[in-house]
């Protein structure tokens, strides 16, 4: 056996004892399986490079180490497909939170001893948000409104901050960036 090949079997033991024994952490058990796949194919390939060609052969292929190279892109695939999807899971979280910190410090917001408190999303409604707040202020004079501007690309900040100097019982939280209404 070559050195070359030597190392590839030493890698792919480490591969396989680390897909066994490796329980520390989190991972799922697809990963674990391709961990542990890869390991005892550089162990099997490595050692016996006849077995890869004739697995070639059984997927139609020329060559063996063309069935390594498309199981790995699907493997690589499936990887970004699962780290996407674990990624959008973690932006609904952080949004979420953000949410909750944002309510959490309207609760700490002096608001006018009132019972009814309207709470309402804005972005980028510069057209309309002036008239839209003067006509609530006219309902109910008495009614708290918090405007939440959602990262507004517009002047829209710059009304509500107007609106909220006449305006005693309006409060505004303003997100640096958009998170989605």
């Amino acid at each position: 056996m070559s050195p070359f090949g030597f190392i590839l079997t030493f890698f792919g033991a480490i591969l396989v004892f680390g897909a066994i024994f490796y329980t520390q952490k989190k991972i799922s058990l697809f990963f674990r399986f391709c961990i542990f796949f890869t390991g005892v194919s550089l162990i099997l390939f490595t050692a016996f490079p006849s077995i890869l060609r004739k697995l070639g052969l059984l997927f139609g292929l020329e060559r063996g180490a063309d069935l390594l190279v498309y199981a790995s892109v699907a493997i690589l695939l499936y990887s970004v497909v699962f780290l996407l999807q674990k990624n959008a899971i973690l932006s609904t979280k952080i949004t979420r939170v953000i949410r909750t910190m944002t309510l959490q410090s309207v609760a700490d917001f002096p608001i006018i001893s009132t019972k009814t408190a309207l709470v309402m999303a804005c972005y980028n409604e510069e057209s309309v948000i002036a008239d839209t707040i003067e006509k609530i202020v006219s309902f109910d004079k008495n009614l708290a409104i918090v405007v939440i501007d959602d990262g507004s690309q517009d002047n829209s900040l710059v009304i509500l901050q107007k609106l909220s100097a006449k305006f005693s019982n309006l409060r505004i939280l303003h997100h640096l960036q958009n998170l989605g209404q």
